[in-house]
């Protein structure tokens, strides 16, 4: 729909149901691969007061879990000034 909004949002499902063995800062690593050549966009946006969130549903089923983020992927983020937001669901 055409016209000027005060906000906006656009999203992605990148995995969906049953989770693979790939861990998930290994998964993000993929996804800021192929983010990193936008990186101009996402300074532009922050520059204009918007901002970018890698949003994360994280679901644990039956078991625990956990992951690392090393500081070398946070910093692929905070380069392309995305943040990180994790919504975490433990077993029942």
């Amino acid at each position: 729909m055409k016209g000027n909004y005060a906000e906006s949002f656009w999203t992605a499902t990148l995995v969906e149901d049953q989770w693979s063995e790939k861990a998930l800062a290994d998964a993000i690593s993929e996804v800021l691969d192929q983010l990193a050549a936008h990186r101009g966009f996402f300074h532009q946006l922050r520059s204009e007061r918007g901002k970018a969130e890698f949003y994360v549903g994280w679901f644990f089923h039956g078991r625990g879990g956990g992951d690392v983020f090393s500081c070398g992927l946070l910093a692929r983020l905070a380069d392309l000034k995305i943040d990180l937001s994790l919504d975490v669901y433990p077993p029942a």
